[in-house]
């Protein structure tokens, strides 16, 4: 049914589940990252599939993958969406690709719509869909104060006003507008506001 390559520090005799919802009474080996799962063409599977390693895809799956590495084999079909850093497509895939990097090979037919950062498509693919990147993050905003052009000060703080008086004074501002001062929004004698 499926496959599951062996690293050079496997050992030999089963070690108990470590996921939550797993079976105890069901011996495994622990998942290791960069381990290689291969899903056989006669596997039919309705769900979610998660690896932390590599999944081939040489079955039917109608639902979700995520796997740091995926490659849909060319009799390999899924339906859904997959999620990866790296997907490779050589057989059949209809739905939703997030990945960092796509590969569409000659062999492939995709109908899914990706967001990648890198795409290649080969020559002879049939393809379907849109393709665009992800959104850049936010770049964090950082407050400066505000400088005056002509002096290279700080401008007033916006619930001060300076005071006619004198440059070293201020008044606070109490939000009533000054007899002598135009009203912001109205307009004024001469047409400029």
């Amino acid at each position: 049914m499926f496959t599951k390559t062996k690293d050079a520090g496997d050992s030999d005799g089963p070690e108990t589940a470590s996921h939550a919802g797993d079976r105890p009474d069901m011996p495994r080996r622990a998942a290791r990252p960069g381990q290689k799962s291969i899903l056989a063409s006669d596997l039919l599977i309705k769900g979610i599939v998660a690896t932390e390693g590599a999944l081939e895809v040489q079955g039917t799956i109608d639902g979700e993958i995520a796997a740091e590495s995926i490659v849909i084999g060319h009799e390999g079909r899924v339906t859904g969406t997959i999620r990866a850093a790296q997907a490779e497509l050589r057989g059949h895939m209809a739905g939703d690709i997030a990945c960092g990097e796509l590969t569409i090979r000659a062999a492939a037919k995709s109908r899914a719509d990706a967001v990648c950062e890198t795409l290649v498509i080969e020559s002879g693919a049939w393809v379907e869909g849109r393709f665009s990147r992800p959104a850049p993050a936010p770049a964090p905003a950082r407050p400066e104060p505000a400088k005056s052009a002509a002096a290279g000060t700080e401008a007033p703080k916006p619930d001060t006003e300076p005071d006619p008086a004198g440059p070293d004074t201020a008044k606070a501002d109490t939000g009533k507008a000054d007899p002598g001062q135009p009203t912001p929004g109205k307009a004024q004698p001469g047409g400029m506001e």
